[in-house]
């Protein structure tokens, strides 16, 4: 207006001023909040990649936690991709917050599971090897379907003991003799 010659009144130019003052403390403000919450973001980030490579650590250890090994291996890419790119959306955090609780949980479980059946398997031998039983093979807790050992029972013969996943245990008795020795006798089976 004032290149075409006309009046720019006072109050007119004070307006402008204000307005662009405001506009500019505004943008100041939204860029302010925008790298705070992106900040915020980024540490939630690199949380979330300690978890991961914690639990990663956890799962290499336990043979029954394969798909959970593969699941954290895709999330520390993911997760490692966003935190190089620099921008982060809300929503990519959650459902990798989402996709890790439900691995933290699977693992955890694992890991309590194991422990139990590491516990009833220790316990089995040890309460047997007090009543005089020798242990032949040890078991193995690692094993996907199930813990075994062999124990040799006082005054000969064989015992094998299976510990499941859920806990259950199962016996079986071996009867140990000459493989020439013919059909059992009574007082074999008796015995």
């Amino acid at each position: 207006r004032i290149k075409a010659g006309e009046r720019v009144r006072w109050d007119e130019i004070t307006s402008l001023e204000q307005t662009i003052v405001q506009t500019i403390q505004r943008f100041i403000q939204q860029t302010r909040a925008s790298h705070e919450h992106q900040a915020e973001m980024a540490a939630q980030l690199e949380a979330v990649l300690d978890d991961v490579l914690y639990y990663r650590n956890v799962a290499v250890a336990n043979p029954f936690l394969e798909s959970q090994r593969t699941g954290l291996d895709t999330l520390r890419a993911q997760v490692t991709a966003l935190l190089d790119a620099g921008e982060l959306r809300t929503g990519q955090l959650g459902m990798i917050q989402k996709r890790l609780a439900t691995l933290r949980a699977e693992i955890d479980m694992a890991v309590v599971q194991t422990a139990h059946r590491t516990a009833l398997c220790e316990s089995v031998s040890r309460n047997l090897v007090d009543m005089g039983y020798q242990e032949l093979e040890a078991f193995d807790v690692y094993d996907k379907a199930m813990a075994s050992a062999t124990l040799r029972i006082p005054g000969g013969e064989r015992i094998n003991i299976a510990v499941h996943q859920n806990g259950q245990a199962a016996f079986e008795f071996q009867h140990e003799r000459a493989e020439d020795s013919g059909p059992m006798s009574r007082e074999e089976w008796a015995f």
